[in-house]
């Protein structure tokens, strides 16, 4: 060539060194860690009896509550299915009072359909959690590991109170209680406005108060 390019020694320390990437590796772990004990510090200081409990029974209740927290995780299956039926045997009650024609069988049924909205987020929800390294113990408490509920556009610094509500405001329980009106409104003859007065009472009392 007519120009010869070549670095000067006394120009050296303004080299500029770009990385030269071979391959890049993707390693999938199906490992999730979750610390029970920051979810339980995270629920009781942001509870109102926070201000009335010392250094001591802080630990001591953290340290309670991380023992026993799995056991209720993993019996989450059966208390929910405890819950819905309970759910159901109220409203085949009140749906009756109210002038209702179901039996339970019928009414029960309409319930369990209503609720298939909450299987598919739990569906949703499994590759979420597997592709996360780790769940923070804020998340888990505002149950924004689906983005689907008001919770996630929540501002920074916003209550635990506060965002416990909005994520009750969710996408599949809308989904879940358009279904539970209709379905107790067919299956119990009674008019549309009624059963959803009937549902929307409930909810409030049995999945709100949660």
């Amino acid at each position: 060539p007519k120009w010869k390019i070549e670095p000067l020694a006394d120009r050296r320390e303004l080299e500029i060194a770009w990385p030269n990437v071979i391959r890049v590796e993707q390693v999938w772990a199906p490992r999730l860690s979750l610390d029970w004990r920051e979810v339980a510090r995270t629920q009781l200081e942001n509870s109102p009896a926070a201000d009335q409990l010392t250094p001591d029974q802080i630990e001591d209740r953290v340290e309670m509550s991380a023992k026993i927290s799995p056991y209720f995780v993993y019996a989450s299956p059966a208390l929910l299915a405890l819950g819905v039926l309970i759910f159901g045997l109220a409203c085949w009650g009140i749906f009756n009072l109210a002038g209702g024609e179901s039996t339970f069988p019928r009414s029960m049924a309409a319930i369990t359909h209503g609720f298939m909205p909450m299987v598919v987020s739990s569906l949703i929800a499994i590759p979420v959690i597997l592709g996360t390294e780790h769940i923070e113990a804020e998340d888990l408490q505002a149950d924004v590991l689906v983005k689907s509920n008001l919770a996630v556009f929540a501002p920074e610094g916003t209550g635990a109170a506060m965002l416990k509500l909005l994520s009750k405001i969710d996408v599949f329980s809308i989904w879940v209680l358009v279904l539970l009106i209709l379905g107790s409104s067919r299956v119990t003859k009674v008019k549309t406005a009624v059963a959803a007065g009937i549902v929307l009472a409930l909810w409030l009392v049995f999945w709100v108060g949660v």
